[in-house]
C-alpha cells in the first residue's frame, strides 16, 4: 500500500500564558481549619527573625464581620524586637520600568480577637522604596479598610529598569499609643497589583 502525503504537517505549539505578576492574593493556600504558621504560598516572611506570619481561617462573625475575598487571610502576629518591622513579602513576576505607574491595594484588617498594631504597606523596586502607606488607616474591630499605595513615574523616586518589584505587608508590632511591643496582630487580604504604562 502506497501512502502519499500532501505536504508537511503543520503543528501549532500551544501558548501557555505566563503567570500573573501577583500570586496568592487572597491567602487561600495552604488550606487551614484554624491557623497555619509559616509564610503562605507565594509569600515570604519579611525579617524572618521577628514575629510570626501565616494563614488564618477567622470565625465569622466572632472574629470578623466578613472576609473580603475567599475564606482565609494572611496574618502578621506580635513582635519582640524594638523598631523592627516584619511581615509578608512577595517578589512579583514583573520588573520596574521607568515609564510606568504602579498601584497596590490590599485590605487591612483588625480582628475582634487581637489588639491592633501599627502597619505598613510598601512597594519596592530592588533596593528602592517606590511608595508606602504608613499606618494611615484604622479599621473598626472586626472590619477592613482599603490601603492604596501608588507610584507615579513622573514624580516618584528613580529606580533601575529591570529591577524586581516587591510588595511588603508589614506590622510594626507595637501599641499605637505606647509603642510597646506585645501580642498584636494585623491581617491582610485581597491584594491587587496594577501597572499602567505606554
Amino acid at each position: 500500500v502506497r501512502v502519499t502525503l500532501a505536504g508537511p504537517a503543520n503543528f501549532v505549539r500551544a501558548q501557555i500564558p505566563p503567570p500573573p505578576p501577583l500570586q496568592g492574593a487572597s491567602f487561600e493556600d495552604p488550606v487551614t481549619d484554624n491557623f497555619t504558621p509559616g509564610a503562605p504560598t507565594h509569600w515570604a516572611h519579611q525579617n524572618s527573625g521577628v514575629g510570626e506570619v501565616g494563614v488564618w481561617l477567622p470565625g465569622v462573625p466572632a472574629e470578623y464581620d466578613s472576609i473580603p475575598d475567599g475564606s482565609q487571610v494572611g496574618y502578621v502576629y506580635s513582635g519582640t524586637v524594638p523598631n523592627a518591622a516584619f511581615g509578608l513579602s512577595q517578589i512579583l513576576g514583573a520588573t520596574f520600568a521607568a515609564d510606568t505607574d504602579y498601584q497596590v491595594t490590599v485590605q487591612v484588617g483588625r480582628s475582634k480577637a487581637y489588639d491592633w498594631p501599627n502597619y505598613r504597606v510598601e512597594l519596592w523596586a530592588g533596593s528602592i522604596q517606590l511608595a508606602s502607606d504608613d499606618n494611615t488607616l484604622s479599621p473598626p474591630a472586626g472590619g477592613w479598610a482599603t490601603s492604596t499605595v501608588s507610584y507615579d513615574h513622573t514624580t516618584g523616586p528613580a529606580a533601575n529598569p529591570g529591577d524586581a518589584l516587591e510588595i511588603r505587608l508589614l506590622s510594626r508590632g507595637e501599641d499605637p499609643e505606647t509603642g510597646v511591643k506585645a501580642g498584636w496582630s494585623v491581617e491582610f487580604d485581597q491584594v491587587t497589583f496594577t501597572a499602567t504604562g505606554p
